[in-house]
Formats: C-alpha cells, structure tokens, sequence
C-alpha cells in the first residue's frame, strides 16, 4: 500500500482503484509498471478535489486586501468621509457633499 493512503476510505479507493485495472485489464500483473500507474491514476481520480475550496480561500483573501486597500484610499483622500469606513464592506462608499 503507498504511503499516502491514510485513512480507511483511502484504502478501499486504492483497492477499488486496484480491482478496475484488474477487471479492465486482466493481461497486466502487478508486477508490471503500467499496473500500478494506472492503479494510481484512477485511485485520484477517485478523490476529492481541494481546489474548489483553495479558489474560495484565494478569493477571500483577495477581497479582504481589496477592502483594506480601499480603506487606506479613502483615508488619504480628503472627499471621501472616513466614517463610511464600515460601509465598504457593504458595497457602499460615499463622498462628502
């Protein structure tokens, strides 16, 4: 078994992974290479992706530094009120009349 499977589910997908390739391909042993690189590749196929939860994190991560921008903006401009600071959050951003 690889070293990064750590978990009970990790293991049943390498052995279902494992079952396919011998159930598609009966002529290839696991002695073979090939085997096992296919074995691999359907075995990631069968987890689960992080990258939709890596793109949220990016994404909060850039709006809060596009917030504090905009806050340290309407601080050194004078036609911007700074207690409408809170209110950037929302969306709404005001100048002075």
């Amino acid at each position: 078994m690889p070293a990064f499977i750590k978990t009970p589910k990790q293991e049943k997908d390498w052995k279902r992974a494992k079952d396919l390739v011998h159930k598609q391909y009966p002529k290839i042993k696991e002695k073979n290479n090939k085997f096992w690189q296919l074995t691999n590749h359907i075995y990631q196929n069968m987890q689960p992706k992080e990258t939709a939860e890596c793109d949220k994190n990016v994404a909060d991560m850039m709006e809060e530094d596009m917030i504090n921008l905009v806050k340290q903006y309407i601080l050194e401009h004078p036609e911007f009120d700074p207690d409408d600071l809170d209110d950037i959050e929302e969306g709404v951003c005001k100048t002075k009349k």
